[in-house]
């Protein structure tokens, strides 16, 4: 009697700790499940705040791309050197028209003002190639 008393109790007990386990274990889920959920909004929240700063810092970064190649155009449109062909064309025409002999300083004056033209032309084209590299760099940030 008495160990079928111990046994009824003995199964009682152990019925209430799975019980109490199987709770436990439930509400860990539940917590869980809570947990996860709030870290995932965090999440979403801050990558949301991580794009809008990226896009920000990309947009900040071109504009002073934009800007730095625009002080490196100025500063290379200043830089054109004449050669020394100009320079003897142009003193010559100096020359020839002090000296009245207007048609042929009119003849140097249009040899020099060509020569000026592919000068200035082969210049652009050097700015051209040197601006190539850094608009890449700039079409690169804007995909």
């Amino acid at each position: 009697m008495k160990t079928l008393e111990r046994k009824s109790k003995l199964n009682n007990l152990k019925k209430y700790n799975t019980q109490q386990r199987l709770n436990l274990e439930n509400t860990h889920k539940l917590k869980m499940i809570e947990l996860n959920s709030k870290w995932e909004a965090k999440f979403d929240e801050l990558s949301q705040q991580s794009a809008s700063i990226e896009a920000e810092i990309d947009t900040k970064h071109k504009k002073e791309m934009i800007e730095a190649l625009g002080a490196f155009e100025k500063k290379m449109s200043k830089l054109f050197k004449p050669t020394p062909d100009y320079l003897k064309l142009k003193e010559a025409e100096i020359t020839l028209g002090r000296q009245k002999k207007y048609e042929e300083a009119e003849g140097v004056q249009k040899e020099r003002i060509k020569l000026e033209k592919d000068l200035k032309e082969t210049w652009e084209r050097k700015i051209q190639e040197k601006r190539k590299p850094q608009g890449s760099i700039i079409n690169q940030t804007k995909s």
